[in-house]
C-alpha cells in the first residue's frame, strides 16, 4: 500500500505517494493524467524499487495555486521529500517526459538515468506540420474534445481506435 504524501512548494501542496524500497523510480505524468496512471506499474515494481508519484500543480489532487512556479523546482521538492539528494531514475510519459528532460539538464547530479514514453520535447515548434495520419488522429481527439465524448477521448488518447484508412 502506496504512502500518501503531501509536499508543500511554496503555497501550493503536491499530493505525491510512494510504495516499495530500493532505488528510487519516480514517475512523472503525461498531460492529460494524474498520478493514478503509474499505479499498475508501482505494484510490479515497489518490490524491488521505491516508486515514487506526484501531481503536478493544477492535476489530481495538486490545486493550481495563483502564484509564479517552476515544474523544475516541484520536482526538485519531491525529491527532496522522498529521496534526499540519491540520484533517481525519472520515467516520464509525454509531457512528463519533458519535464524529465529538463530536470536532467537543470540538475543532473539528481539524475541516474531516463526513461521516456512519447516524450514532449520543451521548446518542440507547435507550427511545424504534421504527417497526414497523426493530423488525422489530432483532428479525431480535437472533435471528441469539443463534443465532450470521454470515452472516445480516451481510447484515442490511448493510441485506439484505430481511424478508418482514407
Amino acid at each position: 500500500m502506496p504512502t500518501v504524501l503531501t509536499v508543500p512548494v511554496g503555497s501550493a501542496l503536491l499530493a505525491a505517494e510512494s510504495d516499495g524500497s530500493g532505488p528510487a523510480l519516480v514517475c512523472l505524468h503525461a498531460g492529460v493524467c494524474d498520478r493514478r496512471m503509474w499505479r499498475p506499474l508501482a505494484e510490479r515494481l515497489h518490490a524491488e524499487h521505491q516508486v515514487i508519484a506526484y501531481d503536478r500543480r493544477g492535476f489530481g489532487e495538486s490545486p493550481s495555486d495563483d502564484e509564479p512556479h517552476s515544474d523544475i523546482d516541484d520536482l526538485s521538492s519531491v525529491l527532496d521529500r522522498c529521496v534526499g539528494s540519491a540520484p533517481v531514475v525519472l520515467m516520464g510519459a509525454s509531457r512528463g517526459g519533458a519535464l524529465a528532460i529538463d530536470f536532467a539538464l537543470a540538475q543532473p547530479e539528481r539524475v541516474r538515468a531516463l526513461v521516456l514514453f512519447a516524450s514532449a520535447v520543451s521548446g518542440d515548434r507547435d507550427d511545424a506540420p504534421l504527417p497526414d495520419a497523426i493530423q488525422k488522429k489530432v483532428d479525431a481527439l480535437l472533435a471528441a474534445e469539443r463534443s465532450g465524448d470521454i470515452d472516445a477521448i480516451n481510447a484515442l488518447a490511448a493510441g485506439g481506435p484505430q481511424l478508418p484508412a482514407a
